[in-house]
């Protein structure tokens, strides 16, 4: 069973965005204008969705029956649940496996979760620990998932470990090159 795990504000920006470059591209058809300045808001505003994809609604973490996939911005990482020595948070939520530690942009922990932290509330999961539903209520959302990850991923400690796999997105490179390469080549002509 595949568990997909994003934080909502970053949706909520990638929609705003959208009816932001809407909203942009209405009001340049009916005031009209040049050519010109009309392409290059045009590669300005496919720029700007290319860099909010890539940051904002491509990032997630999905816990998988294999292990868990970490979707970044630019590269995507399979992490077999062997591999997993331990799932923490920090300013992200981040998994260790080896010597790389993989950092979640789709799970980042929040200013006020970090104050907690600074008061000493025990807001932090504790890695290799079985967690009950009330005590991951308590935690923030980004340290409860990290707990939910650790616990499943401390079943399968002893396991043979397996080799992550890390590759570049092409989709995601793509999408923010390509509009960039194309305002730059507008705005020079």
């Amino acid at each position: 069973m595949t568990v997909s795990y994003r934080l909502v504000p970053p949706r909520i920006l990638w929609w705003v965005w959208l009816a932001f470059v809407a909203l942009n591209i209405a009001d340049f058809t009916v005031q009209g204008g040049s050519a010109r300045l009309i392409t290059v808001v045009v590669a300005i505003l496919l720029a700007g969705t290319g860099i909010v994809y890539a940051l904002a609604l491509r990032p997630r973490v999905m816990s998988t029956d294999a292990g868990v996939d970490v979707v970044n911005p630019f590269r995507d990482y399979q992490v077999p649940w062997a591999a997993i020595e331990s799932v923490d948070t920090g300013e992200w939520v981040r998994v260790h496996c080896g010597q790389r530690t993989i950092t979640c942009w789709a799970l980042y922990v929040s200013a006020r979760s970090r104050r907690a932290i600074l008061r000493g509330r025990p807001v932090q999961s504790r890695p290799g620990r079985e967690y009950s539903l009330a005590e991951l209520s308590a935690l923030p959302a980004t340290a409860a998932i990290a707990a939910r990850l650790d616990s499943l991923a401390a079943r399968h400690a002893g396991e043979d470990a397996a080799t992550v796999q890390v590759r570049w997105s092409r989709p995601a490179l793509l999408a923010v090159v390509a509009p960039l390469l194309a305002l730059v080549v507008v705005a020079v002509v």
